[in-house]
């Protein structure tokens, strides 16, 4: 029983190294592009197009269109870069600062699954003598989705499909939404 305890340990050890290299290696290349350096943020997209983002619906037993999952709200890890100008006043005698940023959701089958443009606060956690550059920034953005999935032409939500429809149809669309971030340095 021992024995099994000190190989998954061993194995989970190995495996933590093996992903702590893996991000090492993937931060070092997304650290740097076109000349910006790219941070991660933790951000939520909350839609304001005109149509629901649904992921998927179904027909009731009466031919109703019935949306089954629908994700208008998106939260997300985008990778951010930001120019901040530093603030007249500290607050709490710890400097902040004021600016634009860009953010972007690489995808997987597209080139880019969203991006935004916007502005951003940061608060520094040390005071203005020191060196250290750590920060909590926080950014709201216009944000756009290229490739949003909604209902086709014609076919609305709760009601029944239209005449010769035999089955939902589907399409995709770019959407605009109100983009909430937050990212930390340390």
């Amino acid at each position: 029983m021992q024995t099994m305890k000190g190989i998954a340990f061993t194995l989970l050890i190995l495996a933590v190294l093996s992903a702590t290299a893996r991000v090492e290696t993937a931060d070092a290349a997304m650290k740097e592009f076109a000349g910006l350096n790219f941070g991660v943020g933790l951000s939520l997209t909350i839609d304001t197009g005109s149509h629901d983002r649904i992921e998927s619906a179904e027909l009731d037993p009466n031919g109703i269109v019935r949306a089954s999952k629908v994700n208008n709200d998106v939260p997300r890890i985008m990778l951010e870069s930001h120019y901040i100008f530093e603030g007249d006043k500290d607050i709490k005698g710890k400097p902040w600062g004021w600016g634009p940023f860009v953010a972007i959701q690489p995808g997987t089958d597209e080139t880019i699954d969203a991006i935004g443009l916007g502005f951003m606060v940061a608060f520094k956690r040390s005071s203005k003598d020191d060196e250290d550059t750590s920060s909590w920034n926080l950014g709201i953005a216009a944000v756009v989705d290229p490739s949003v999935r909604i209902l086709g032409d014609g076919i609305n939500e709760n009601q029944a499909l239209p005449a010769g429809e035999t089955q939902i149809r589907f399409k995709e669309t770019s959407q605009w939404g109100v983009l909430v971030m937050t990212t930390f340095s340390f």
